[in-house]
């Protein structure tokens, strides 16, 4: 975490003034790379006078005393929000990243109500620009660097320099007289970036995608929850009086094109480490077809999650386990927390009889993922409508956890059957919990 941002602007050491006469020579050096390629911006450019150039290149001196004025301004210590967000809030600005993060939704006013006052609401500037520059900097699969480097006329140096993968490239590292301080002034980032000139790591100076980069932290439950309210209120009002809680990293919300619903909810007198991820999608494609089916979804989940919760065997295994956790999933909604084509085709090679079973009630039947930490481990298992459980994705340690601990049953992964790995058995298909707990293997 930052120092209070009420120290912003609080100084170290400052940089004597430099004016333009005193310098010599400017060697620019911009680079980046990432994924194979790169990009290289250097140029040498001398003080003639009149302009700074390298014999082709020229840079005017304005933009160079700008460079300079800012490389002498005191350090500023810890990032301003008044600074780095500078532009004052309007329809343009929250425009891109709302529709980004609801899609057709953006075209509601209550939406775009929202999410505009909480774009302009000083403290969520404060929180963002806290962790965006502070503990939670971006890393980025590409490495940019920029030096600059100022020969004055008595052969002193100026170095300001950053790789930073962060909007604006803050902070950067200013080295005089055998002294570095640091510094977060975005107007030393933007007076770089007119030196660099549209050429390697430009809008990343400039800062471009630093207003994206924000509204894309506020796309959250505050606004998703706004878009249900405006688009589907009685979908709000049911969730609300229902007691489902958000209950995991997904929010809950509509699809970009307001087609479907998802999340993963629990209720609130369920235990908070139990959850159900839900989609439902409408059709015809409105707003009365999709509150329709996610309602109709959360009643079954409902009643279905506590029918899972009661089993005598999971209730030992809560009162038991360090941290249990089990989030379900309807076996044929999309991927969340498994791949279920990948058990259906599993299922298909290795136990035929039992593929049929479970095809054949697949869109009833219930995928549960256990974890907790008394085993550092997690199984998958499914939970057949007909009360049957069926333990069906095994973790690779020396034995499954919860209710069949001990019993030394290995991995299903394909990665095992790929490499071919005798320590991982492939001899049981299939174990089957009765309602007590009690053990069937089935080859």
């Amino acid at each position: 975490m930052l120092p209070a941002l009420a120290l912003a602007g609080a100084l170290t050491s400052t940089p004597r003034p430099i004016s333009i006469s005193d310098v010599r020579q400017i060697e620019i050096l911009s680079s980046w790379g990432g994924f194979g390629t790169s990009n290289l911006y250097h140029v040498v450019l001398n003080n003639s006078g009149d302009k700074f150039t390298d014999g082709t290149y020229v840079i005017a001196p304005r933009i160079i005393s700008n460079l300079l004025t800012a490389i002498s301004q005191p350090p500023i210590e810890v990032p301003n929000p008044a600074q780095i967000l500078e532009r004052h809030t309007n329809e343009e600005l929250v425009d891109y990243p709302l529709r980004q993060c609801v899609g057709d939704a953006a075209d509601l006013p209550a939406v775009k109500r929202v999410f505009t006052d909480s774009f302009a609401r000083p403290a969520n500037k404060k929180r963002w620009v806290e962790q965006y520059f502070g503990t939670q900097l971006p890393h980025t699969d590409d490495y940019p660097k920029v030096s600059i480097r100022v020969t004055l006329r008595d052969e002193s140096i100026i170095t300001v320099s950053s790789q930073s993968q962060s909007e604006l490239m803050l902070p950067f590292e200013i080295t005089q007289a055998g002294r570095t301080i640091k510094s977060f002034d975005p107007a030393l980032s933007r007076a770089i970036a007119l030196v660099v000139d549209g050429n390697t790591n430009s809008d990343r100076l400039h800062g471009k995608g630093l207003y994206d980069e924000y509204g894309a932290w506020l796309c959250g439950s505050e606004i998703h929850d706004a878009v249900l309210k405006a688009y589907t209120p009685g979908l709000w009002k049911y969730l609300h009086t229902q007691k489902w809680l958000l209950a995991g990293k997904i929010d809950l919300r509509l699809s970009p094109d307001l087609g479907s619903f998802s999340g993963e909810l629990r209720q609130a007198d369920w235990p908070k480490r139990f959850s159900f991820a839900v989609e439902a999608v409408g059709s015809p494609l409105n707003a009365g077809s999709v509150a329709a089916a996610a309602t109709q979804k959360l009643a079954i989940s409902k009643v279905r999650g506590e029918q899972v919760l009661s089993l005598p065997w999971l209730q030992r295994w809560y009162q038991s386990a360090k941290q249990p956790e089990l989030l379900l999933q309807w076996f044929n909604s999309g991927p969340y927390a498994i791949d279920t084509d990948e058990i259906l085709a599993f299922l298909k090679h290795h136990a035929p009889a039992l593929y049929r079973q479970v095809h054949a009630v697949e869109t009833k039947t219930i995928y549960g993922r256990l974890a907790d930490k008394t085993h550092d481990s997690y199984s998958g298992w499914l939970f057949l409508p007909d009360g049957r459980t069926l333990l069906v994705d095994f973790s690779n340690k020396a034995s499954t956890l919860g209710p069949l601990e001990g019993q030394r049953i290995r991995s299903w992964s394909s990665f095992a059957a790929d490499e071919n790995d005798p320590t991982f058995e492939f001899r049981y298909t299939a174990v089957v919990l009765d309602r007590n707990g009690a053990v069937t293997f089935r080859p």
